[in-house]
């Protein structure tokens, strides 16, 4: 078998450094704008040289209340007016960092031994929004999305 395949990664939340949560179905994208350049009287172009770049991650948690079921420290709504907690939004600066983390098996002297593995570190997550789902005889959600301003990188 060539390769495996990546299933049921774990996403570990880390804010300085410190666990502090984990997420479920996490959805990463990021996404390259390209430019057009073409001569006088061409219709194909000659280059697309890359102008802009986004990167953007979406999860989900189980929905227990609005407090408890979130990504710590990024959205805080323990205000009395709104206009406190327009304040504390405009405030936040510092982004958490989401770990993600591949599975592993293997036997060693007739035992299995998991491990994880580091697959991708996600810094300066911000959070552009946040929502929940409450459905009858199902499991509840919790729905964030975020952007984030560094690409992910695999240093060699």
């Amino acid at each position: 078998m060539a390769g495996k395949t990546l299933t049921a990664p774990l996403a570990i939340i880390k804010s300085g450094g410190k666990a502090i949560g984990k997420m479920q179905n996490i959805r990463i994208q990021e996404t390259i704008q390209r430019g057009r350049i073409q001569g006088l009287g061409e219709l194909n172009p000659s280059e697309k040289p890359p102008i802009s770049w986004d990167g953007t991650l979406s999860c989900s948690l189980f929905f227990v209340d609005l407090t408890v079921s979130t990504i710590p420290n990024v959205l805080n709504r323990k205000f009395n007016t709104a206009q406190e907690f327009v304040d504390a939004l405009t405030l936040l600066e510092e982004g958490v960092q989401v770990v993600i983390y591949k599975k592993n098996a293997r036997e060693e002297g007739g035992k299995i031994i998991r491990e994880l593995e580091e697959i991708a570190t996600i810094d300066d997550l911000l959070i552009e929004s946040d929502g929940f789902d409450i459905n009858e005889a199902s499991i509840s959600s919790k729905n964030q999305s975020f952007s984030y301003l560094t690409p992910i990188l695999l240093p060699q």
